[in-house]
């Protein structure tokens, strides 16, 4: 005889809830359904009104009828997942929101012709007084305005997050700081769906571009790869074979080699290249899995990221059904090279590290925005520290540039506590400049 034990739902909601999002990432779990529902406008607004603070992601994907939303909501929902599907578990649109708010509502039409506008929320007040796996009808008039205009004019679907007590964890959820906190927040937002879904806003991996708005902004691609540069070099593709449960498929690298910060376009294209990590822990693997970035950087402990390795960056293409051997998780924010390939990885990365290491050796940084804009993180630093280095080959009767030139390469090569050192040379050289005094002699 077998006996049903069914789990407390508030506990186990409770527990699922720290998986570990981020924000951003919590987002990009939405964004993958509307996509996955071909949606290609989605619309992501972050807004802030004290405790009736919200977020809604508004799609005009083909939209769900009441019996497919009722199934999204269940965790472990049913559906058949397509091997390049975005999603896998049945579970990222319940965890990733209930990380961020307490209020979870989807509300969907999927009728050209009709008007009719279905709603179920999760809502964790109601979860935590009755302990019961309960999903709430929620009428329209309940809704918020910007979720009903959005589905009386078109097909699709809305996500609404209400109660962001988690997202806004303030002593005083209504004053300046959570408002800046929010606005912070808006901004990395857009800078990490950019990188996240690349491919998907220039068209790269389907045919009909994906346009993503956040707070009505447009957001902008971020192509890792900085293929529009005319001095990154693509690097000869390789592959290696995997197999799983009887199963083959093939591992694909693309290496690229970025250009030196005097080879780039400009420097704000430098800048913006050097992504949301800053250029050293930029380096590395771009992992893929249908078109959807899920690393950005790193190596995956085949080996440490160094400065003089920071121009190499791989894209790696994860096959379709191959999810459980790179150990993909809920959050799709965690790879693991499989053991087996591994050591096959390392000796072809060998000559894509050797190349990157040589260019950087052989161009150096030619500027200083290196040092100042990614290690001093101050947007006045480099203009004062190259004005003061300037006056410094003016009076020392050398080249001009002599200084600039020389200063960088010697900090590229310095050790870390070496650096720290010329760091604190470099400001009072800056300082010395804004105030007006003489620079050091």
């Amino acid at each position: 005889m077998t006996v049903i034990s069914i789990p407390s739902a508030k506990r186990l909601i409770s527990s699922m809830r720290d998986l570990g999002y981020e924000f951003s990432d919590a987002v990009a779990e939405i964004v993958d359904n509307s996509i996955q529902a071909g949606a290609n406008v989605i619309q992501v607004n972050l807004h802030f009104d004290g405790y009736d603070s919200y977020l809604t992601v508004l799609d005009n994907g083909v939209g769900m009828t009441p019996a497919e939303i009722r199934e999204a909501m269940r965790f472990g929902s049913m559906r058949d997942y397509e091997q390049d599907d975005l999603g896998k578990f049945g579970l990222g649109l319940k965890t990733s929101s209930l990380s961020q708010c307490d209020s979870l509502t989807v509300s969907s039409r999927n009728s050209q012709k009709k008007v009719q506008v279905h709603s179920y929320s999760w809502d964790m007040d109601h979860v935590n007084k009755v302990d019961q796996w309960e999903i709430l009808p929620v009428e329209i008039d309940e809704l918020l305005n910007p979720v009903v205009e959005h589905l009386y004019s078109t097909t699709g679907t809305a996500v609404t997050w209400e109660k962001l007590n988690r997202l806004l964890n303030f002593q005083d959820p209504t004053g300046g700081r959570a408002e800046n906190d929010i606005k912070k927040l808006t901004q990395d937002l857009k800078v990490s769906l950019g990188a996240t879904f690349h491919r998907y806003l220039t068209g790269e991996q389907r045919s009909k571009k994906v346009m993503i708005f956040v707070n009505g902004d447009l957001v902008e691609s971020w192509d890792p790869f900085c293929r529009s540069e005319k001095n990154t070099l693509e690097l000869e593709s390789f592959s290696i074979p995997i197999s799983m449960d009887g199963k083959k498929g093939t591992i694909k690298f693309r290496p690229f080699v970025l250009p030196t910060q005097s080879q780039f376009s400009s420097s704000s294209a430098h800048l913006r290249a050097g992504g949301p990590e800053k250029w050293n822990k930029q380096q590395g693997f771009y992992i893929y899995r249908a078109g959807r970035l899920l690393q950005s950087g790193g190596w995956c402990g085949l080996r440490t990221s160094d400065e003089h390795s920071k121009l190499a960056r791989v894209l790696v293409e994860i096959p379709a059904g191959f999810d459980d051997l790179f150990k993909v998780n809920i959050s799709k924010m965690k790879i693991n090279f499989p053991r087996e390939i591994r050591e096959e990885a390392i000796l072809k990365l060998a000559p894509i590290i050797k190349k990157a290491n040589d260019l950087y050796r052989a161009h150096g940084e030619t500027t200083f925005s290196g040092a100042s804009v990614y290690e001093a993180d101050d947007k006045n630093f480099e203009q004062l520290v190259s004005n003061s280095l300037s006056k410094l080959d003016a009076e020392w009767s050398l080249t001009p540039g002599t200084v600039k030139n020389v200063l960088p390469k010697l900090y590229g090569q310095a050790t870390p506590s070496e650096r720290r050192y010329l760091l604190r040379i470099f400001k009072r050289l800056a300082e010395e400049k804004k105030a007006g005094e003489k620079p050091l002699a």
